[in-house]
């Protein structure tokens, strides 16, 4: 990549950098959070300042990979670069050491492709570590899972989730795809359990308020038992509309695709900042 190219890309609004550093709280905070699990078995002092200490790990590791790295997975997921190795020196003016990012994704993403994308990420963060909360059972296919056959299916999703909306942000061309296949499963192994799912929401519920410290009331399990199965088929409804139109948008994209993302010299502007070129505002 030589320096004219580079200058070629546009530089990475501060929304964007600072988006790149939520997803980075994601990625990197979920293990911290399951490290934290393990060790509190060894010191249960930890637990009380769990939050805190998950958070002041999370900023040294992000320091360390923003100052001495110059990359992180948030900012490789919403397509920043730096082009600069670790110990190459800043000279003043020089454009390799500005974020910049690739100006075929500023092209051809939207709010709506970027949002799906953080919210799986989000979801699929969650995943990861939400076994360790409370003791977790999970419907299948008209199977109840429970202790550690659920907390390693929860595990498997969450990582499948996290794949795809990495690559939903990066616009893949199976990412839409991947998403859509997500969504079906999860809708039709929900669907498919009925009979297990008043038992699987009554039974989430208790073990959700006892790790809280509160009592379940039976009008809240009443509401669950008709809420969450409404709540479930009409996400896997709406995600597998929305996955459909993103990869119309993703095959639209790649006809745009240049080498190594360069813009032949024009400016692309950064959908954190610029109105859409359709009319629509960008994210």
């Amino acid at each position: 990549m030589t320096v004219s190219s580079v200058e070629s890309w546009t530089p990475a609004s501060r929304r964007r950098r600072w988006l790149s550093v939520y997803v980075d709280y994601l990625l990197l905070g979920a293990p911290i959070a399951v490290i934290l699990w393990a060790i509190s078995g060894l010191l249960p002092g930890i637990r009380t300042i769990w939050l805190p200490l998950q958070i002041l790990l999370f900023l040294l590791i992000e320091a360390l990979l923003l100052k001495s790295v110059r990359w992180s997975p948030g900012q490789r997921a919403l397509g920043i670069e730096t082009f600069r190795a670790p110990w190459e020196p800043i000279e003043p003016g020089d454009p390799k050491g500005v974020p910049v990012v690739n100006p075929w994704l500023l092209r051809n993403e939207r709010w709506w492709t970027i949002l799906p994308g953080i919210l799986m990420v989000l979801d699929g963060a969650k995943l990861l570590v939400r076994w360790t909360e409370w003791s977790r059972t999970m419907p299948f296919f008209g199977v109840l899972l429970e202790g550690g056959a659920a907390a390693a299916f929860q595990v498997g999703l969450g990582l499948l989730e996290i794949a795809a909306g990495v690559a939903l942000l990066r616009l893949r061309r199976w990412a839409a795809w991947a998403g859509a296949a997500y969504a079906a499963v999860i809708l039709t192994s929900f669907t498919t359990s009925g009979p297990v799912i008043p038992e699987y929401v009554e039974r989430e519920a208790m073990a959700r308020r006892t790790a809280q410290g509160r009592e379940v009331r039976e009008e809240e399990i009443r509401f669950l038992r008709g809420f969450v199965p409404a709540a479930t088929v009409a996400t896997g409804v709406i995600s597998l509309l929305w996955m459909g139109a993103i990869a119309s948008r993703i095959r639209t994209a790649s006809r745009d695709r240049k080498p190594e993302g360069i813009d032949a010299g024009r400016q692309s502007p950064d959908p954190f900042s610029a109105p859409d070129d359709a009319g629509g505002a960008r994210y």
